[in-house]
Parts: structure tokens; C-alpha cells; sequence
């Protein structure tokens, strides 16, 4: 008994490195890469320059549009320009 107990234990410890390995994985969506000098495209201000990119919980980026000035902009609302 105590040999099936031990089994079910590292059967959890392996299953738990497993997804610890597979949330430290990149993700490999078709999210876009926003960089600095990027042109980026808005709904409603069209396509400026990124100029400024701050990282965290809702990343934004600050756009200089020709029109409208230096925006910042939730990275969500943007697109990378063509």
C-alpha cells in the first residue's frame, strides 16, 4: 500500500512540473509585437508613431498622430500598421 500511495505522489508532482512547464511556456499567438518606432493604426485617430511603451497589466503605448498630438492608448485598442 504504501509503494501505490508513493506512485500517486510523484504522479502529482509530475503532472504539476508539467503545467508549471507549459504556463512558463511562450504563447505563441498571432499577437501583434509592438515597438517603439512602429506605426500603429486607432479607430478613430488613424495611424500615428509609437513613441513610448509602458509595460503591465493593460500595457499601453503613447502615439504621436499627425492630427491629434501624443495620444496613450491601451495596446487592445491599437493595430500595427501595413
Amino acid at each position: 500500500m504504501e509503494r501505490r500511495f508513493r506512485t500517486a505522489i510523484e504522479a502529482c508532482v509530475d503532472a504539476a512540473a508539467s503545467i508549471e512547464t507549459r504556463l512558463r511556456a511562450p504563447v505563441l499567438a498571432a499577437e501583434p509585437t509592438f515597438v517603439v518606432g512602429a506605426k500603429a493604426r486607432h479607430a478613430r485617430w488613424g495611424e500615428g508613431v509609437i513613441v513610448a511603451l509602458t509595460p503591465g497589466p493593460q500595457p499601453m503605448a503613447t502615439v504621436d498622430f499627425p492630427e491629434q498630438g501624443q495620444k496613450k492608448v491601451l495596446l487592445s485598442f491599437l493595430a500595427l500598421a501595413t
